[in-house]
């Protein structure tokens, strides 16, 4: 089942459209199911500091979660989602756990010989 585009505004340009199938295939890749997720567009305020910049916002849903990323255009929402996706197939570096410093006070004042 392919991914869920929505919107409210003029919908997704044509370069967006061309690179669903693709964006579906990295999911897919990274263990994501396409069909669990929407993508909603919809216009944003306008900028603080620019008068004519239109921004939209496109809100992601999967599961019962929503992320709502703010961009001036669908190419960088595209470059964002698909960088999101990368990281999501990157194996994850975990750091060494270290305790925490009042346990570790603790449990050395505990093991101290009387």
């Amino acid at each position: 089942m392919p991914l869920t585009l929505q919107s409210s505004v003029e919908g997704f340009d044509a370069s967006f459209m061309q690179a669903v199938p693709e964006l579906e295939r990295m999911m897919r890749k990274a263990g994501l199911d396409p069909s669990d997720f929407i993508i909603a567009k919809d216009r944003g305020a306008p900028g603080t500091l620019s008068f004519d910049l239109a921004l939209y916002h496109y809100s992601v849903f999967v599961g019962g979660t929503k992320v709502t990323i703010t961009e001036p255009d669908d190419s960088r929402f595209l470059d964002y989602f698909r960088q999101r996706i990368a990281s999501e197939r990157a194996p994850v570096r975990r750091r060494a756990r270290r305790p925490n410093a009042l346990v570790a006070r603790v449990r050395r004042w505990i093991l101290q010989p009387v």
